[in-house]
């Protein structure tokens, strides 16, 4: 969008747009206030003032649906782009961060941490651990990506 966005300082509307009339200003004089909080029927001469609001209102109205339009149109067109960007950001955030620096043998030793000592599973409640269980670390432990499945399924002690 080349346009500029700012609005005229002597009109307020937006350039290349067309000017909405202001059928507020115009009609919520006193007198239509009485005339709405009375029964009473307007002028002769006013009755041609109110049908002009009611074709220049509905001028406005079809003019402003048109600019809603088009700010929707540009509001999802920033929230994309911004979608977008979070996830460049996630992505470069998941690049960074200090997981991946560490060594494999470091990750050996933290994955057998994570897997019960034959002696803890004995004295345990339950009493059986299963390595084979697929909830069950060291199966969760390869799933969490290629590296670690190549780590886990290459250390003996996890099984």
């Amino acid at each position: 969008m080349s346009e500029s966005t700012v609005p005229c300082p002597l009109c307020d509307t937006l350039p290349g747009l067309p000017a909405i009339p202001s059928v507020v200003q115009q009609f919520r004089s006193p007198r239509v206030q009485n005339l709405l909080s009375q029964n009473d029927p307007p002028l002769e001469m006013e009755r041609s003032n109110i049908r002009e609001t009611v074709t220049s209102g509905t001028t406005a109205v079809s003019l402003l649906d048109e600019r809603i339009s088009e700010a929707q149109r540009i509001l999802e067109a920033f929230i994309s782009e911004r979608e977008q960007v979070l996830s460049c950001v996630d992505d470069a955030r998941s690049l960074l961060h200090l997981i991946r620096t560490i060594n494999d043998d470091v990750l050996r030793e933290i994955f057998s941490w994570c897997v019960y000592n034959w002696d803890d599973i004995v004295s345990c409640r339950h009493g059986y651990h299963d390595s084979l269980g697929r909830l069950e670390p060291p199966w969760t432990l390869s799933h969490v990506s290629h590296r670690w499945r190549t780590i886990s399924l290459s250390s003996p002690r996890l099984w």
